[in-house]
């Protein structure tokens, strides 16, 4: 039976020199992707709670693995992508597996808490290699299956591997200590869409730095007036993320301001479709793909309102960057983002209506005044909800209620 978590601070000097938790992801430490960043915000956030943490990865422990691991990028990437993503997945697999066995058998942590189904597959094997007695727990940062997620990054066609890949999230969901989701929506999804049963599982939501460091980016750099109000989409172009409709909504608003400019940042396989629809909606001029941007805090600083047009979103942590940059949302409520949304306070879109769209967001356009009331909520919001330090508290929360179950 899922339960939210009721969070409570731990003071440090309670805990002994000895307690120690890992976080494990197949992802490196250094990325800007959200599952990236969460891996090491939930790292910090638990260490700022008295805990030695530290996260693993494939890439933590010997750099033998490394010219395995470059196959895929110089190889298989260009070759095959479902080859590409079984090589991937295996020799990550293998490698992160013996780095926690290592560590298990050494470091003796109390928990771990993987960021994905291998990397919980990962630590239950390496937990019975050991005999060890560690919790695992397993955060799920996916939205229905990660085999959805490949093949809308195309980086997987084949059946056989997607049917593995559902099959293995159904066994280490069911096997590991607790299900940690990130909202009612990931719970929902795979516990009752799924069918799904985890021994035990609670809702946490994510959260981020309360400051982050950021360069000073100017408007002109951008080719942006001083007059123009900025709208800013962050995320993968991908089908999920929806940036193709998002172009009909900018579109709808374009004609009845010509003051509106629309930044879409991030990469992925829409790129060469929405950069064709900008050209046939003659909207050059007033979209700016940017690709990845390394600074994405500078780029939701020079804007005026965030909007997020997903067609699912297990969370959204986009969502809480725009409001502690101090922005308006607007956002499709669908998936864990609207719950996201409600709670920021955020203008809830209706899903590929433009011209719909287009008229709840009028008022936000014309009115500087109401775009700053709605930010200083969502700011003040974030502040209250969506913090690292809850976001950590509530983690440990989950492993220690089963500690004293």
């Amino acid at each position: 039976m899922g339960q939210h978590v009721h969070l409570r601070h731990v003071p440090q000097d309670t805990r002994h020199a000895s307690d120690s938790l890992l976080v494990a992801s197949q992802l490196r430490w250094q990325g800007h992707t959200g599952v990236q960043a969460y891996a090491r915000w939930l790292t910090e956030g638990i260490a700022a709670e008295g805990w030695r943490a530290q996260l693993v990865t494939p890439f933590s422990g010997s750099k033998v693995w490394y010219p395995v691991f470059a196959v895929r990028p110089l190889v298989l990437q260009r070759i095959e992508p479902n080859w590409s993503t079984r090589w991937h997945r295996h020799w990550h697999h293998i490698a992160e597996r013996q780095n926690l066995r290592h560590l298990l058998a050494h470091a003796k942590p109390a928990a771990v808490i993987a960021i994905d189904p291998l990397s919980a597959k990962a630590a239950l094997e390496a937990r019975a290699a050991t005999n060890s007695r560690v919790s695992v727990a397993l955060a799920t940062c996916f939205t229905t299956s990660q085999a959805v997620e490949l093949r809308d990054q195309g980086e997987l066609t084949d059946d056989r591997i997607a049917r593995a890949i559902w099959d293995l999230e159904r066994e280490v969901i069911e096997r590991v200590d607790v299900v940690i989701h990130n909202s009612e929506w990931q719970r929902e999804s795979l516990e009752v869409t799924r069918g799904l049963h985890p021994k035990r599982s609670v809702v946490v939501w994510h959260g981020i730095p309360e400051v982050v460091e950021t360069t000073q980016l100017e408007r002109p750099e951008l080719g942006l007036g001083p007059y123009d109000v900025v709208l800013i989409n962050v995320g993968s172009l991908e089908p999920r993320k929806n940036q193709l409709a998002l172009l009909d909504l900018f579109a709808a608003l374009r004609r009845g301001d010509a003051r509106v400019k629309l930044l879409l940042v991030g990469d992925g396989p829409l790129r060469p479709a929405i950069e064709s629809k900008i050209r046939r909606l003659d909207l050059t001029s007033r979209v700016k793909v940017l690709g990845a941007a390394p600074d994405v805090p500078a780029l939701l600083n020079l804007s005026d309102l965030y909007v997020h047009y997903s067609k699912a979103e297990s969370f959204g942590l986009v969502l809480l960057e725009a409001a502690r940059a101090s922005l308006p949302i607007a956002a499709v409520p669908v998936g864990g983002a609207g719950e996201v949304q409600r709670e920021l306070g955020g203008l809830a879109l209706p899903a590929d209506d433009a011209a719909g769209g287009a008229a709840l967001l009028g008022p936000l356009i014309m009115n500087k005044g109401l775009r700053a009331e709605r930010g200083r909520h969502a700011h003040e919001r974030f502040g209250a909800m969506f913090t690292v330090n809850r976001m950590a508290q509530g983690h440990l929360a989950a492993l220690e209620s089963r500690s004293s179950a």
